[in-house]
């Protein structure tokens, strides 16, 4: 059975359960994202990007959900040839898409961005993600619209984002994101080249290798592999969340948690690569490593590295950032004392 989600659109545990819809949508949490987002200032230690906030409306009116998945010029382009070349994908969020309280899972919203990125690029593989700012909660029954536009003087990156499609046009996340189009001739060509754009070799990263606060074994499934072979983005980022999941003592220890009041909120994600030359095959043994650190009372800092078991070899990194916050008023609270000791943060 897949472990339960428990915080809003990107849950600090993965899945969507058929009882979403019995819960009732909590509005506070939209305007909660805002606040905290506002009082994150953490920079990535895994990439040289930094971040430049926006700001964002809170929760919206009710939502509406359309039943199919459309392809719509932007808005707010400014000529007809960028309309032309910056395609908009606008779709409904749907019971798969959420997780517990009718919310978008956090690492949906890079599916949504990989399905955009198709209309532009054909089949693609990303290997940067940066300023991954999530600022309020998109929930079951809206309609969003992906944007997605080349960013000028960077090839093969492409300033995205994923508002409300209607009034009042509600900013749930935008991101920096690079990505190459897949050549037709299948796994070999270019993969090497894209390397050089992806895995750091920055001081930070090593050490989590060499000296991880936790360790989660975990095995590749078909499903997890996408265009050739190559793991894909949601898998990525959805085996970091059970990495950190783990850390905290699994669905049990986040339960009790929760019955004290405390939720984790992913508020942002910096520094995320991934190594498309390497060739992952279905039961390869994977490690996710982590390293905790304080920011402040309610902020935690996860270093993540996901690697080979037998190779050591570095698949993907991300420097992930989550906040503490009540389980009712979607206010930030400082993390527990239980939560510190799971994640070896007794002490900085």
């Amino acid at each position: 059975m897949r472990i339960p989600s428990l915080i809003l659109c990107f849950a600090f545990l993965a899945s969507a359960p058929a009882v979403a819809f019995l819960l009732p949508p909590l509005p506070c949490f939209s305007s909660s994202l805002q606040t905290v987002t506002n009082t994150i200032t953490t920079s990535s230690r895994f990439s040289s990007s930094s971040s430049s906030s926006s700001s964002s409306s809170s929760s919206s009116s009710r939502p509406r959900c359309s039943p199919l998945l459309s392809v719509t010029t932007a808005a707010t382009a400014s000529s007809a040839t960028e309309e032309a070349e910056n395609p908009s994908l606008t779709q409904g969020v749907f019971i798969e898409h959420t997780d517990r309280y009718g919310m978008v899972y956090h690492s949906n919203y890079l599916l949504f961005l990989c399905r955009a990125l198709h209309l532009t690029l054909g089949r693609h593989v990303v290997t940067r993600l940066d300023n991954f700012r999530f600022k309020a909660s998109a929930r079951l029954g809206h309609d969003i619209a992906i944007d997605v536009r080349p960013k000028a003087g960077k090839d093969n990156t492409f300033v995205t984002s994923i508002k409300e499609s209607e009034t009042p046009h509600t900013t749930f996340i935008t991101a920096d994101v690079s990505a190459f189009p897949l050549p037709e001739r299948g796994r070999e060509g270019g993969r090497e080249d894209w390397a050089a754009y992806t895995i750091s070799e920055e001081e930070a990263l090593r050490k989590v290798v060499a000296s991880p606060d936790k360790v989660m074994e975990a095995v590749l499934w078909t499903d997890e592999l996408g265009v050739h072979g190559l793991l894909t983005p949601h898998a990525v980022l959805s085996l970091f969340e059970r990495g950190r999941s783990d850390s905290l003592g699994g669905p049990d220890r986040l339960e009790e948690l929760m019955d004290d009041g405390y939720m984790f909120v992913v508020a942002r994600i910096d520094g995320y690569r991934f190594d498309p030359s390497l060739r992952l095959e279905e039961g390869e043994a994977l490690q996710v490593l982590g390293r905790f650190k304080p920011k402040s009372d309610a902020i935690v800092v996860c270093e993540q590295v996901l690697i080979v078991k037998a190779t050591q070899q570095i698949v993907a990194q991300a420097l992930v950032t989550l906040a503490c916050i009540g389980a009712v008023d979607g206010k930030l609270r400082g993390v527990p004392s239980k939560a510190l000791e799971s994640m070896n943060m007794g002490t900085t």
